[in-house]
């Protein structure tokens, strides 16, 4: 088996007893070079900010997830009650019974470490010789292995080594794992960026909320998660410029490591136990050997998806007047309109569905979330029917008052016949998600990033360039994440006479950035149907995959991103599948 080089005592002591730094690249691969090459060295250039009207994501809200499928995989947690003793009470015994939990739940079988193709070591912080050597033997074989915790840095008898079996194992050097002391500013959250090899099946930007506690850092090239603020700008410690990685994948020799700088009892329930669950079924598909399948987020391979969307408030000649000059960038804008200024702007509404696409702002202003589901029903009903009348078909999104919604809302939207929702999620993910709904589902748009009303109103800037560098600054971050980017207007800000020259600024340089797909709201929400439609299957050597449309539409524009058990990575584009059809694509 291949492995780093050994480190003195004072090396791992460093880490254990103060923020020491241990790292290294050397034995990591290089699959994952893009979350490097696109996140830039420091936090200095996010700009994303907690929306700040209040508007939260309904408790237990669930999203449609579609990791690996883990059946068949053969795992072995391994435990030993020795490490009771340098955990806090009852977090050693916790751990090991969730991840027992939910790999038997995701369709792993649980068996002996003699017969695993996978091994889980949970906290194993004291570590046996005859552990030590059942790993070495199990990678050397070309067996998986997942860690959290500081692996192997104590003895059979929980003495401090000076040494650490996880570090070995990572070929670490320089400064690539240190320690995460909970010190009350530590990370709060992990962030699973796009594109990520177990990011597979989760929305790109999903963000983990995480219980306080000490965890691990890591900060060679081949993370796949990081550790991150609410906003998902990246935790940067100890005056190290570099992104504080969570979760990394590395080549042991024959054998893969995953190694989770976290304890999945450190995982706050509801969305953010989903996504972890998700995380843990790609690791074990990939740590056992088998190679990871997924489709670009986006049409084409682009990096990141942008919507410009206009809340259209009392002065229609303005969102018109926009419409035009978006126009004339190429840029199909969507509009969110009052249903009940219909009847006296008709001309206008039409005007604006001819330029891009005109989506509902309900009749009235009282928030929905929380009224009785019928209530919501007939406000929403009438409100699809006055867009009937006015454009002569229903539209496919809405923007509630106040972007407070429950499930009774979206369920009552989709019911008569809408699409999507565009509102604030908290920020739990950057990209689309599918809600399921009674056998069927609807697309939650989030809007992550800071609107007119924020920068213009809140943070009071007035100089028209500056102005345009923060909102087209906003975009890295959702290029990093390979997420949604909402550019949220109003007619009397933005597209007011004074402001129009920066959206327009703004149309042309999304629109000449080859890295963005810009399209309206609505033809997201139809993307991310289809592209979920779409089933993989890869053959266990990699070599091939067939991909089936279970749709009702072809689906075309999609790439295939393939991570195989050595570490390649490769992008296949992938032809036009039509309704119900399959293709089979040579993986090279």
């Amino acid at each position: 088996m291949s492995q780093g080089p050994r480190r003195s005592a004072s090396g791992w002591g460093a880490v254990t007893g103060a923020f020491g730094l241990l790292l290294g690249a050397a034995g990591l691969i290089g699959s994952a070079v893009w979350l490097w090459n696109t996140l830039p060295p420091t936090s200095g250039l996010m700009g994303s900010v907690r929306n700040g009207n209040g508007a939260t994501v309904p408790a237990g809200l669930e999203s449609i997830m579609r990791p690996a499928a883990v059946a068949g995989t053969m795992v072995a947690v391994v435990a030993d009650r020795r490490n009771e003793r340098v955990t806090p009470e009852g977090f050693y015994a916790a751990e090991v019974h969730r991840w027992r939990d939910w790999l038997a739940s995701s369709g792993a079988t649980l068996t002996t470490p003699a017969d695993a193709e996978l091994l889980v070591l949970p906290h194993s912080i004291c570590l046996t010789p005859s552990t030590h050597a059942l790993v070495q033997r199990h990678l050397a074989r070309g067996g998986g292995l997942i860690t959290t915790g500081a692996l192997g840095a104590r003895d059979a008898e929980c003495r401090e080594t000076g040494d650490t079996l996880l570090v070995t194992l990572l070929g670490a050097e320089d400064g690539g794992v240190a320690a995460l002391w909970d010190d009350g500013e530590g990370a709060h959250f992990a962030v699973v960026p796009g594109e990520a090899a177990l990011g597979a099946g989760i929305p790109p930007g999903a963000r983990i909320a995480l219980r306080r506690a000490d965890q691990l850092i890591f900060r060679g090239r081949d993370r796949e998660l990081y550790y991150a603020d609410h906003s998902r700008n990246p935790v940067v410690r100890g005056g190290v410029a570099y992104y504080d990685g969570a979760v990394v994948r590395a080549l042991v020799g024959a054998g893969r490591v995953v190694a989770f700088g976290f304890a999945l009892s450190q995982v706050e329930e509801g969305w953010s136990e989903a996504v972890a669950r998700a995380l843990v079924a790609n690791a074990a598909v990939w740590a056992s050997g088998r190679p990871l399948a997924q489709l670009a987020p986006w049409p084409g391979g682009a990096r990141s998806a942008v919507v410009l969307a206009q809340d259209v408030v009392r002065d229609h000649g303005n969102a018109v007047r926009a419409a035009e000059a978006l126009a004339r960038e190429r840029v199909r804008g969507t509009y969110f309109v009052g249903a009940d200024g219909l009847e006296r702007n008709r001309a206008d509404v039409r005007r604006l569905a001819d330029m891009g696409e005109v989506a509902a702002r309900p009749i009235g202003t009282w928030v929905f979330a929380g009224e009785p589901g019928e209530n919501q029903a007939r406000w929403l009903g009438a409100t699809q029917r006055e867009f009937e009348a006015a454009l002569g078909r229903p539209v496919a999104g809405v923007r509630v008052p106040g972007e407070q919604f429950d499930e009774a809302t979206l369920r009552a939207w989709r019911v008569v016949g809408g699409g999507y929702l565009v509102a604030v999620n908290d920020g739990r993910s950057a990209a689309p998600e599918l809600i399921p709904l009674d056998g069927g589902e609807l697309v939650l748009l989030p809007r992550v990033a800071a609107d007119d009303y924020h920068v213009i109103v809140k943070e009071a800037l007035v100089d028209r360039s500056r102005i345009a560098r923060r909102f087209l600054g906003e975009i890295e971050q959702t290029v990093a994440v390979r997420g949604l980017h909402v550019l949220a207007y109003r007619s009397d800000i933005l597209a007011g006479p004074e402001l129009l020259g920066v959206l327009s600024t703004f149309a042309r340089a999304t629109s000449e950035d080859q890295r963005l797909w810009v399209a309206t709201a609505g033809e997201v929400a139809e993307w991310w149907i289809e592209r979920d439609r779409v089933r993989i299957e890869v053959s266990d050597d990699g070599t091939e995959a067939v991909l089936t449309n279970a749709g009702t539409r072809a689906f075309r524009g999609g790439t295939l991103i393939v991570d195989l058990p050595d570490g390649a990575r490769r992008r296949v584009e992938v032809p036009e599948i039509r309704a119900g059809g399959t293709v089979t694509v040579r993986i090279e």
